[in-house]
């Protein structure tokens, strides 16, 4: 085989797993009126709104000024309120506003009045007219309320550092006092530094972005990075030199009837804001009604991505060090007591970012975001298999013993891990139990005949010598070669291991102490051993897991890409072929049109979230046989044409 075709085959392996994923947050006000259908925008009113004014003789005063519309509706309210005049009152008003400058104050009157008869068309009672879920004007007061608050906050952006203090706010329906202010957030307001407005960013490349509607203003709260004496043990497993980025929804509840401050302003309103974590609660409680709120999940996790210290999936597999101590298991949201964890791990020179499609898809169903909570391992890839999957096991370990000490959180003893490719083979090493087999594939010597210091003999033990982790019980695999790949032969992997780079305390323990004692005998054991060595179908490592079984009690499924045909055996990802994806004995097992790099392709988001609801079918059912697809799930997952399910 040529140099050039080698090296050709190379780049195939390392960008069908690495999957580069670009995504940026733009500034974007399009974005707002593609998310509010209905609502006025440039002075045009809705159907409904133009036929009333049309009907109540305020035609021609709209055209003249949106101002004189108003004064003269005002005028008809306090006489004959209704709901339909509330619902064309907010939505005047919202012309209103934006024809002033948004940061003055006519325009925030304009605004916080639109959102109060948004909300009277919504919730008073005292409102004659029909009101109901199927009127379409009952979804345009919604986005009208939300529209309107979001404008309010540009001009005056949410405050922690004075959250406690009392708010009066000036509307046409009098002064509306706040009397009281909800934080309902992980951690307390002090330690927030920043809001942002989620509804005025959009996300590049992804096209169904995953949002709940319903009522509030979507906001990205940035959590500053904390000092390291005033980290709790929890703190381990968030982002590190960077904000932490949290969905956020602000909602304001207004007392009072509107019908009451209309006729006698000066006795005014009063309101309560609230602050909500949307994952961890969806509805908010107004007038004995359980409410949807708004929000947005996936513009929160491009924040974070786009403030996180920036690392090359590449360089972390060239030079396994340049990470940093980037590298360790990670949660999107501060740990959720009741939620079962779903752990991601990429594959070769994969990082967070490969995920983030597939986050997208899974937080936009409501009963996946309601039972799951999503964590990843993010781990510079060049480092050989067993110890990936030591780090890993040792972070997990470490998450057991900070949330869950005394095996008392169900939820946690539930968890999945997911795996693509090499990092299928991560996880494969989570769920077996190695006795002495892996140990003997390369070694020709004892384990406690080793003379080395006691650091390299725990690391030794640790990548060596290990245990099925109890709280694992569901595992899938995705494009995973559990029998290596024919394009990380032995040849490729000498041309790249020369000039990778690995921890020192890896290099210098197999060369010193390892080598010596059998592994140099062994096939690739004339150089230390590096990721690529690990995907060869020659890897005495792999070869020996194949003869591990996976450990009783665990569910396991595989996912295959073909790059063809979906449903047909026998066939290729391009990178991994059938009969290295397959393993006997798995719950279940498909076969999606795809290639290698199918972590963002919507048949596997959609197979991913099968698997999701049959763990969930089992945990409910009492750990019974493990579940099989059918078309008759209890909840039918996401669509797999249309991953985000909107």
């Amino acid at each position: 085989m040529s140099t050039f075709r080698s090296f050709a085959f190379v780049l195939v392996l390392l960008v069908g797993c690495a999957q580069p994923y670009a995504i940026s947050v733009i500034g974007d006000d399009a974005r707002v009126r593609q998310t509010h259908h209905g609502v006025a925008w440039d002075g045009r009113l809705c159907h409904e709104s133009a036929q009333y004014l049309h009907q109540h003789s305020l035609e021609e005063p709209f055209q003249r000024s949106p101002r004189e519309a108003i004064d003269l509706l005002l005028a008809q309210f306090r006489s004959r309120p209704s709901r339909a005049a509330a619902f064309v009152l907010a939505e005047l008003f919202c012309v209103e506003g934006s024809r002033h400058p948004a940061v003055s104050e006519d325009a925030a009157k304009c605004h916080v009045s639109s959102a109060i008869f948004a909300y009277a068309c919504l919730f008073d009672d005292a409102l004659p007219g029909d009101g109901g879920p199927f009127d379409r004007r009952h979804r345009m007061a919604c986005e009208i309320y939300n529209q309107a608050l979001s404008n309010v906050l540009a001009r005056r952006p949410l405050s922690t550092s004075n959250w406690s203090d009392s708010k009066t706010l000036t509307s046409f329906a009098g002064p509306v006092k706040v009397v009281e202010q909800s934080w309902k957030l992980p951690w307390p307001p002090n330690q927030y530094d920043r809001f942002e407005i989620a509804g005025r960013y959009q996300v590049a490349d992804i096209d169904y972005p995953s949002r709940q509607q319903g009522l509030g203003v979507p906001l990205v709260a940035f959590r500053a990075q904390q000092p390291a004496e005033a980290q709790a043990k929890a703190d381990a497993f968030l982002p590190r030199n960077a904000h932490q980025v949290l969905p956020a929804t602000l909602c304001v509840r207004f007392h009072g009837s509107i019908v009451t401050a209309i006729q006698d302003p000066s006795r005014g309103m009063t309101a309560d804001i609230t602050v909500l974590d949307p994952m961890v609660e969806d509805a908010i409680q107004i007038e004995g009604r359980s409410v949807p709120i708004e929000a947005n999940f996936i513009t929160p996790l491009a924040f974070a991505i786009d403030d996180a210290p920036h690392v090359s999936g590449f360089k972390g597999f060239m030079d396994t060090t340049s990470w940093g101590d980037h590298h360790g298991l990670y949660m999107l949201h501060p740990y959720q007591p009741g939620k079962i964890p779903v752990v991601l791990v990429n594959g070769l020179m994969g990082k967070p970012e490969t995920w983030v499609p597939m986050f997208n898809a899974l937080s936009a169903n409501e009963m996946l975001r309601r039972r799951y909570q999503f964590w990843y391992f993010m781990y510079p890839t060049g480092n050989p298999v067993l110890y990936s999957a030591a780090v890993l096991r040792d972070g997990l370990h470490k998450a057991q013993r900070i949330f869950d000490p005394d095996g008392t959180d169900p939820a946690f003893n539930q968890m999945v891990i997911v795996g693509h490719s090499m990092g299928g083979l991560v996880t494969r090493l989570q769920v077996t139990n190695s006795g002495d087999t892996l140990w003997n594939a390369l070694e020709n010597q004892p384990f406690d005949s080793i003379k080395a210091p006691e650091s390299s003999r725990e690391l030794i033990k640790s990548v060596f010598f290990f245990e099925s982790l109890p709280f694992v019980k569901r595992v899938v695999f995705m494009a995973t070669p559990h029998r290596g790949s024919a394009l990380a032969d032995r040849w490729f992997s000498e041309m790249f291991s020369a000039d990778l780079k690995l921890p020192e305390q890896i290099r210098l323990t197999t060369e010193d102490y390892l080598m010596p004692g059998g592994m140099a005998s062994k096939p690739g054991g004339d150089h230390v051993p590096t990721a690529v060595d690990s995907l060869s179908p020659e890897n005495p490592v792999l070869i020996a897991l194949e003869k591990l079984p996976i450990a009783p009690g665990i569910v396991y499924d595989s996912i295959i890409p073909n790059r063809k045909a979906a449903g047909q055996t026998g066939g290729t990802d391009g990178i991994v072929p059938y009969a290295s994806a397959h393993l006997d004995g798995a719950a279940t097992e498909t076969i999606i049109k795809s290639g290698h790099g199918c972590t963002r392709n919507p048949d596997a988001i959609y197979e991913v979230s099968r698997r999701l609801f049959l763990h969930l079918a089992d945990v409910d059912a009492g750990n019974r046989a493990p579940s099989r697809p059918t078309d008759s799930l209890p909840v039918q997952p996401l669509n797999a044409s249309n991953p985000s399910g909107n």
